[in-house]
């Protein structure tokens, strides 16, 4: 049942009354996640995740990552080193994206670009400072070949954000869904989530109407900025 804007706002001012904002709750919550490091998963309604990234990024200083911008980087470069068209590459995929049947050939390429992905994204970590938290806001790819290196790069990231000490210190992935309150799954591929209490949280409700304003405002003022 959808819920209207009309109950969330009653909702919330109860919880205002009773000294609990589910705003304010649910960044407290964010904060002591980028404190603590390890893996979170952020479950927010497919139709709502533009600008969600740019804006939950700038409040909580967490370093945006696409993993399907760093994937086809390095299919890209791959299939330089190996002087192959990149437009043979792009027939595999669609091939591939047409019968559901992944060639060796493609895959082979694939799991490679997926172990550069994982090199470059722990580097990134390792530039961007100390207790670097990576936001994966963009994972589409890792999905879509799941079976020839997706899996690996995204359990490998999430185990060492796990890991005291570990490279990333944290990792958030940016989950799209029907449901944000179903378990997290990208395109259909369960996301592994050990404790649900603390390594998941849905993006919903109040929070991500002032999130999605924030945006809105942002935009406005870069409107006027360029005029």
């Amino acid at each position: 049942m959808l819920t209207s804007t009309g109950t969330l706002i009653a909702a919330a001012q109860s919880e205002l009354a009773l000294g609990r904002d589910p705003r304010r709750l649910l960044t407290a919550r964010l904060q002591a996640a980028r404190r603590r490091g390890g893996f979170l998963a952020l479950t927010v309604k497919a139709p709502e995740v533009p600008g969600v990234a740019e804006r939950l990024a700038e409040r909580m200083d967490v370093v945006r990552v696409s993993l399907d911008d760093l994937f086809l980087a390095a299919l890209r470069d791959l299939a330089t080193e190996q002087g192959v068209e990149w437009a043979a590459l792009l027939r595999a995929d669609a091939v591939f994206a047409a019968s559901g049947t992944l060639g060796a050939g493609l895959a082979s390429y694939a799991r490679a670009a997926c172990e550069r992905v994982l090199a470059r994204a722990v580097a990134l970590a390792e530039q961007s400072g100390p207790r670097t938290v990576l936001f994966v806001h963009e994972a589409a790819l890792t999905a879509r070949y799941w079976s020839a290196g997706g899996r690996e790069l995204l359990v490998a990231l999430q185990e060492a954000a796990r890991h005291p000490g570990g490279v990333p210190h944290g990792l958030w992935l940016l989950v799209p869904m029907e449901d944000p309150e179903a378990s997290p799954a990208l395109d259909g591929r369960t996301v592994d989530v050990v404790n649900r209490a603390s390594e998941w949280e849905p993006l919903t409700g109040l929070f991500l109407k002032e999130l999605k304003a924030e945006g809105a405002v942002a935009e406005r003022e870069q409107t006027v900025w360029q005029e």
